[in-house]
């Protein structure tokens, strides 16, 4: 069941626990909401979503980029669920916090460093902008997982930047995220990919 920041505490009181529980960034971020979760869902698995769409199936935008308050809060928010609940949070059911916050903070700072660059003390255009983030993203090489490692290594972006698996939709991943945090307008055509 995906829980978003419409999602009251309420309505979760009509959700038997055992249930699987999928968390988008606002819910995390709420310390109450968590701490009602993990109260109420001893026998749930809990994920957290990097990215979230209507259809609970494809990525909209990239919901793991933090910015430094917000891993604060996360981090806080995981010790308790580690500490007091003995609970694991993951991202995507496979990731650990500790690797989407730092495939967070990569992209935060080639973001950062995108955005103060400049060609002769003129900001970058968004054509240039878009130009140094698809350099930066095709310099990795394609590697494929093994077979025994999950898909997700190469495709999603936390795996991507903690690893060095890297595969056709891992690099359009990669490059799209960039560009949404950029806010230079782009899609990414998920079907197929994620499902």
């Amino acid at each position: 069941m995906f829980i978003t920041k419409e999602t009251t505490i309420e309505s979760l009181k009509q959700i038997q626990d055992g249930v699987d529980l999928k968390l988008t960034k606002e819910v995390v971020l709420n310390k109450d909401l968590l701490v009602f979760i993990l109260q109420n869902f001893p026998n749930s698995n809990i994920t957290i979503l990097s990215g979230f769409s209507n259809k609970g199936n494809n990525y909209s935008s990239f919901e793991y980029l933090y910015n430094e308050d917000e891993i604060k809060i996360l981090l806080e928010n995981t010790t308790i669920a580690r500490e007091k609940y003995k609970k694991e949070l993951t991202f995507d059911e496979l990731f650990s916090v500790e690797e989407a916050l730092s495939a967070s903070r990569q992209i935060n700072n080639i973001v950062s460093e995108i955005s103060s660059a400049n060609v002769e003390g003129q900001k970058l255009s968004n054509l240039e902008k878009f130009l140094y983030a698809y350099t930066y993203v095709v310099n990795r090489v394609y590697m494929e997982e093994k077979d025994s490692d999950n898909p997700q290594v190469s495709r999603n972006p936390i795996g991507v930047l903690n690893g060095d698996k890297i595969v056709c939709a891992g690099f359009a991943t990669l490059l799209f995220t960039i560009l949404n945090k950029l806010e230079i307008p782009c899609t990414l055509q998920t079907e197929g990919v994620y499902d």
